[in-house]
């Protein structure tokens, strides 16, 4: 039995998780930044690797593998009336159960997500890219059927700690900034990626429940 996609964003309350943002505006303001800023292609930093996970990786408390807990997409709502624009949170999978794209990719700085259609979506091609990255929010992602612009504001850093005891993968970075990533419980029963968790927020998450971890890049897939 297949489950659209459309029939997932309703079952997810708004009120439930971080609120969606225009696609314009000031909170996209990241757009211009170099990636990697400017250290692309030096010293472990890269703006490119296709087809991988994303994990959570606790930095505070012990973790039941070198790789963290697993990250999906959620969806959360839409934009834009008729060519309406899908929403979605990066959230953990144990919370949230379901997972419409089973793998992401960074391109040249750009975190996209790659759709996986079903009949009952009719087949359509999905444009998945991470359009939100702004401090105290959640990591948010827009879907259309149009192709999105890009938003190269995100890098990839490689581990140097495994061995240590630190994640395997390299580390999702906004720019250079690996350490300022929470997970944090939402009003609802997802689990939320937060960037720079704030205790004063938009209301959509519990700051008291949040905890940093690094966002790992699994290319083991």
């Amino acid at each position: 039995m297949f489950i659209s996609f459309a029939s997932i964003v309703f079952g997810f309350s708004l009120g439930a998780l971080a609120a969606p943002s225009s696609l314009g505006g000031d909170s996209l303001a990241q757009r211009t930044s170099t990636t990697c800023g400017g250290l692309n292609g030096i010293a472990g930093f890269f703006d490119t690797t296709p087809n991988v996970t994303l994990s959570a990786w606790n930095r505070t408390l012990p973790n039941a593998n070198d790789t963290g807990v697993p990250l999906v997409l959620v969806p959360i709502g839409e934009t834009g009336g008729p060519n309406a624009v899908h929403l979605e949170n990066l959230a953990t999978f144990a919370s949230v159960g379901i997972n419409f794209w089973p793998t992401v990719a960074l391109d040249q700085g750009t975190l996209i997500g790659n759709f996986m259609s079903t009949p009952a979506d009719g087949g359509v091609p999905t444009f998945t890219v991470a359009t939100q990255a702004a401090a105290g929010t959640a990591l948010q992602f827009s879907s259309s059927s149009k192709s999105l612009p890009n938003n190269p504001i995100f890098c990839a850093v490689a581990s140097t700690s495994a061995e240590g005891g630190g994640p395997r993968g390299p580390a999702l970075a906004i720019g250079t900034d690996t350490d300022h990533f929470s997970l944090c419980q939402s009003q609802g029963p997802a689990n939320l990626i937060i960037y720079q968790a704030s205790a004063t927020n938009d209301g959509s998450y519990d700051f008291n429940t949040c905890y940093p971890v690094t966002v790992v890049i699994d290319d083991l897939v």
